[in-house]
């Protein structure tokens, strides 16, 4: 588990430090999962969509497909 934000420089799960990836576009073609929890300005949503293995939309702001669920 990592995540990548630019306005969260850390970030913890139960008192655990998750660690902060700063190359997205390698995290995002690494993952098995990404799960969007915002949908900052910074992201290329359309690239996201089309790279990731599987994606859930917490946002709904990436229309649905194959490899795409929404919430």
């Amino acid at each position: 588990m990592a995540y990548h934000d630019p306005y969260v420089p850390a970030w913890q799960v139960d008192g655990q430090d998750v660690p902060r990836v700063c190359d997205l576009r390698a995290a995002v073609a690494a993952a098995d999962l990404v799960v969007l929890l915002q949908a900052h300005q910074d992201y290329d949503l359309e690239w996201i969509a089309a790279t990731a293995r599987l994606l859930l939309d917490t946002r709904g702001v990436v229309p649905a497909g194959p490899r795409v669920e929404a919430l």
